[in-house]
């Protein structure tokens, strides 16, 4: 049996998107957080890749690229607190405080989004979200269940080699 690496998955998994689609995911597929940005409320959101899942968020086409192009741009809004996500210049992403409200409408993610964000620490999932497709993320059998999601438990061996790379 082959085993497919994460990227294999990732990109099997963007197949029943149409081209449009699949060319903005592939535009902004993954973050990587500046870990001084991330307030405690969002601590799941730390490791090494994050995928936002957008393109699996169930939402039309025009608020897919809303989304993406608001990543990149000015900042999304995270639903229910005064914070956005925004990438950076450089590598990074960032979550600041929103400010902007007054000046311009941001694109919100909708109230859902954690429920289609994984998180990747070395080579193990450290946040799979509960409506992650299976075909994202293979075999999360070192995870715990918490509400919205699944977590690596910190006492598995498996797990904790993973966060401390």
């Amino acid at each position: 049996m082959k085993l497919r690496t994460l990227n294999e998955m990732w990109e099997t998994s963007l197949s029943h998107l149409d081209e449009e689609t699949q060319r903005l995911v592939r535009e902004t597929p993954h973050v990587h957080f500046d870990p001084d940005s991330i307030p405690a409320e969002l601590d799941f959101l730390r490791g090494e890749v994050v995928d936002l899942g957008i393109e699996d968020l169930g939402v039309s086409r025009d608020v897919m690229a809303a989304l993406f192009k608001g990543l990149t741009g000015h900042g999304i809004v995270i639903p229910g607190m005064r914070y956005k996500i925004r990438r950076t210049a450089g590598p990074m992403t960032v979550i600041e405080p929103n400010d902007d409200l007054a000046e311009e409408e941001l694109p919100v993610l909708p109230d859902h989004w954690r429920s289609v964000v994984t998180v990747l620490s070395g080579n193990r999932f450290t946040w799979v979200g509960d409506k992650v497709r299976p075909d994202r993320v293979g075999t999360i059998d070192y995870m715990r269940k918490v509400p919205g999601g699944w977590v690596a438990n910190p006492f598995d061996v498996r797990a904790r080699t993973a966060m401390t790379r």
